[in-house]
């Protein structure tokens, strides 16, 4: 998909005008990006833990995320509750009785029931929020790319926003590029811009 393979180059390091070495790495002795490094070269840089935390629009998704989330534990909560009356009510049962042994057998297929549930379930939660954390990369992209087009020639993310291994082959390439800045005048902090724009504001 090209959109996936233009992203997997940019990822968060856009560039307008595509400057050489625009993508080269930090290092001990060399902690400004080349391309930041050429005479005339307008550089910005946003703070991408900023923009995940201020966003309305990535929290509205979250939020979707979290609801869906709480209606699937009651329902596991339910049908734990059932378990456990089916339980109680065995206990009160003829133990050698048919009635018992059906009672016993319905209480254990209810209870692989519960674990495939539970499985599928958290397999759902991850990938709803894997999914909601792709769009929100994609969204500040192409906010980025539209508040930088004509104003400068490089924008880095400041800071890494989760050192954690992404669990998706999307949100390793949405990520596969990192660049953290540690100090940037606020003069060239374009997040606020960003934010504006991604929450539509």
């Amino acid at each position: 998909m090209n959109l996936m393979k233009n992203y997997a180059a940019a990822a968060f390091l856009v560039t307008v005008g595509a400057l050489p070495g625009a993508f080269g790495a930090y290092g001990a002795a060399n902690p400004t990006p080349a391309a930041a490094q050429q005479p005339g070269a307008r550089v910005a840089v946003f703070d991408m833990r900023a923009l995940l935390s201020e966003s309305k629009t990535y929290q509205a998704m979250l939020e979707s995320v979290k609801k869906q989330e709480q209606q699937w534990a009651k329902e596991m909560a339910d049908l734990r509750k059932r378990i456990a009356t089916m339980g109680a009510d065995l206990q009160l049962m003829d133990k050698g009785s048919m009635e018992a042994e059906r009672q016993r057998i319905k209480i254990d297929q209810l209870n692989l029931e519960g674990q495939r549930l539970l499985k599928h379930y958290e397999r759902a939660s991850k990938g709803r929020r894997d999914e909601a954390r792709l769009n929100i990369y994609l969204q500040i992209e192409r906010a980025v790319a539209k508040h930088a087009a004509g104003r400068f020639d490089i924008v880095l993310r400041r800071f890494q926003e989760d050192k954690t291994k992404p669990a998706t082959p999307a949100m390793r390439l949405a990520i596969r590029q990192q660049e953290n800045v540690i100090y940037a005048d606020k003069r060239v902090d374009i997040t606020k811009d960003v934010l504006r724009i991604v929450d539509g504001k």
